[in-house]
């Protein structure tokens, strides 16, 4: 025998004819091994048949006519009609019969029953069911602690097949060994949670997030490539926060179908392989802090997200107009579509096509800007808002206008050899009149926006911000209104 899923059908079916459980992967693995190297179906049955386990089916000491009553009993569920009985126990007592030779047979005659008894069907559809079961925990990491209770709650339904292929933990806490299931479903955390043994494409429902508690993934293959996870959100609650720690997987899906949840998701790796994390649902607000190369947003179809970056992220919107911010070092693109794009800290954003709206956020307490690769006048629009604080307030008891600034439209040049630091510390020695002055100068052909907030001479990291413009974009050419604080 050589077709890999023949054999692991083959085992599956001894497995639960004879030790009452599934195969655990180690297992299906070695008996398979035999079947393929040539071993006959029946030898492989009566090596299993002498081992350890097969003793909690058939007793030390059984006569031929009880352990065919025991079959009946344990795997068809049912007590043996007294013709069957006859029958099968006459072919255990034929001289050179064995018992794996002839539990054999029954698995074929069983697994193969076309007959109308109602008997039969019943004890086919629950072997078989049972078998199908058995075979897909073996195949998908399954471990001796849980392959008896994976069959537990199969029958002759259909439905029951696909329901033991699911992992349900009520009250979720510590170490929970998940091989062999396509799906872990959490009804709520009562401390941290360390999944091991992860297959690929497994799918992990949570339905009460925790701001307490995280859960730690591990992959059952980190050294196969391309191991995915599908993670389905709680929709249930307001606020909802999932910290998630994955540990050899390179693609995470994220899913939430809530339009009134606000998330916070922690997406650490451990072993820094996450290249991809695809963002699905409608959830109105959505936070996510990761490490991933790439971040896709593009099926996302909520109000608003917020992507947290390290070093090396991009993060991908859709065709159609976005409402997406990011901050840290990576990268932010819009796409196609009428942009909303914020971002801080050292972020590039990227509109793409379409009139984009660009937000930059502030005050950096570091020499560290966001970057503008694509402004385009008289279509993009520039933001800055949330970097200029020395502006005017008003409030009921002194309804002045709205005022954020000066802008000095005439370009700083300083000549050949000027440092940017020099050039830094002259728009920071525009002194603001009464509010910030907003000014620009080139350096290394691109083009640098200062908003000069403080009344110190030089430039002051806490106080003062940059906005970098990619290219030798000519923003004197720009109009700038106060009330708004936004460039066009």
């Amino acid at each position: 025998m050589s077709t890999t899923t023949a054999t692991h059908t083959a085992v599956s079916q001894l497995y639960v004819a004879m030790f009452g459980r599934a195969p655990d992967t180690a297992g299906l693995d070695f008996w398979s091994g035999l079947l393929v190297a040539g071993q006959s179906m029946t030898r492989v049955a009566d090596s299993m048949f002498g081992v350890t386990p097969a003793r909690n089916y058939f007793p030390t000491g059984l006569s031929n006519e009880q352990i065919i009553a025991s079959f009946y009993v344990n795997v068809l569920g049912r007590t043996a009609d007294a013709e069957g009985l006859a029958f099968w126990t006459g072919k255990l007592n034929v001289a050179g019969a064995t018992a794996g030779s002839v539990i054999t047979e029954m698995i074929d005659v069983i697994a193969h029953y076309a007959g109308t008894n109602a008997a039969g069907i019943a004890s086919a559809a629950l072997f078989n069911n049972r078998a199908e079961a058995a075979q897909f925990f073996g195949e998908h990491g399954g471990s001796l602690a849980n392959a008896t209770e994976v069959l537990a709650g199969v029958s002759k339904e259909d439905a029951s097949v696909a329901q033991a292929r699911l992992l349900q933990k009520q009250q979720a806490i510590g170490a929970i060994d998940a091989g062999g299931y396509a799906e872990i479903i959490f009804g709520s955390l009562s401390g941290d949670v360390t999944l091991t043994n992860v297959g690929d494409d497994t799918a992990l429902r949570l339905y009460t997030g925790s701001q307490a508690y995280g859960i730690t993934v591990q992959s059952q293959d980190s050294a196969t490539t391309q191991d995915d996870l599908r993670v389905y959100l709680p929709g249930s609650a307001m606020f909802n926060f999932t910290h998630l720690q994955l540990e050899g997987f390179e693609r995470l899906q994220l899913n939430s179908s809530s339009s009134r949840t606000q998330f916070s998701e922690n997406v650490d790796l451990g072993d820094s392989e996450l290249e991809l994390v695809s963002v699905l649902g409608s959830a109105s607000d959505y936070l996510l802090s990761t490490h991933a190369d790439r971040v896709d947003v593009s099926a996302y179809s909520g109000l608003g997200m917020g992507v947290s970056t390290s070093s090396g992220t991009t993060v991908v919107g859709s065709s159609g107009a976005d409402t997406l911010a990011a901050g840290g070092s990576g990268r932010l693109e819009g796409r196609a579509g009428d942009d909303l794009l914020s971002g801080g800290k050292q972020i590039t954003l990227v509109g793409g096509l379409g009139k984009d709206q660009f937000k930059v956020n502030g005050p950096s307490v570091e020499i560290e800007y966001v970057t503008i690769e694509d402004f385009t006048k008289g279509s993009d629009t520039l933001v800055i808002r949330s970097v200029v604080f020395n502006h005017s307030h008003p409030s009921p008891s002194n309804p002045v206008p709205d005022d954020y600034g000066t802008w000095l439209p005439d370009r700083l040049d300083l000549g050949t050899g000027a440092t940017f630091e020099a050039y830094l510390n002259a728009a920071a020695s525009l002194q603001p009149n009464p509010y910030a002055t907003i000014s620009w100068f080139r350096f290394g052909g691109d083009a640098y926006m200062v908003v000069n907030n403080s009344v110190a001479p030089t430039f002051v990291p806490a106080s003062d911000e940059i906005i970098k413009f990619t290219g030798m974009i000519d923003l004197g050419q720009l109009s700038f209104n106060s009330q708004m604080a936004a460039f066009f």
